[in-house]
């Protein structure tokens, strides 16, 4: 019986004629593989981005979400812009999660609004992503009230996450589609309601 070698990174590789006399981990001198059933999809999607995120090996082509979801919690100056120390609050909430519930993560402020870009397996409406979201504008609205911001958590009407954030003041856009190797896309974010206003772009690659 040919026998398989423990810990060998591609799967199905097996060595002929194992000497009785030898270990069965071994591999023989000089033995050939006497199959190696590549599943080069497997390999790539292990390898891909590390060990970040739930990664499903089974394929390469696999199903992303890109949630975005958005809110007002402070701003100086009446409705100019969050403080740094409001947003890099929110940013560190989020960024604990990179590489494990998200793939990857972004925060950014458009005008008073923090916007919160997150890639993930996880499906749109994931209750898991939007309460991430929800503690993290949480974290940030106690920031807010104490450095004293005008409109701190002015857009969370609700006292606790129900699961999903949407109806309890955040804006939320998700859209779920299967990656390709190279996937690059486009978010533009902005305030007030009328296109040139506070408005800014964030171009990403993923």
């Amino acid at each position: 019986m040919p026998q398989s070698l423990p810990g060998c990174p591609v799967a199905g590789l097996t060595w002929i004629n194992a000497p009785n006399d030898r270990d069965a981990n071994e591999a023989p001198p000089g033995a050939a593989p006497e199959s190696i059933d590549l599943d080069q999809d497997a390999v790539e999607a292990r390898d891909y981005r590390g060990s970040a995120g739930p990664r499903n090996a089974s394929r390469l082509a696999m199903k992303i979400t890109l949630s975005v979801i958005k809110a007002d919690i402070g701003s100086i100056g009446g409705q100019i812009r969050p403080s740094r120390a409001l947003l890099d609050c929110v940013r560190q909430e989020i960024a604990a999660e990179c590489g494990r519930l998200l793939i990857d993560c972004h925060a950014s402020a458009t005008g008073d609004d923090i916007a919160l870009l997150m890639t993930h397996e996880c499906g749109t409406g994931n209750e898991a992503i939007h309460k991430l979201a929800w503690e993290a504008f949480i974290a940030g609205t106690r920031m807010a009230k104490g450095q004293g911001l005008h409109g701190a958590g002015q857009d969370l009407l609700k006292d606790a996450s129900s699961g999903n954030v949407r109806g309890m003041g955040p804006a939320v856009a998700e859209m779920e589609f299967d990656e390709r190797a190279a996937e690059p896309f486009l978010f533009s974010a902005a305030d007030e309601k009328v296109p040139n206003a506070r408005g800014s772009t964030c171009d990403v690659t993923g």
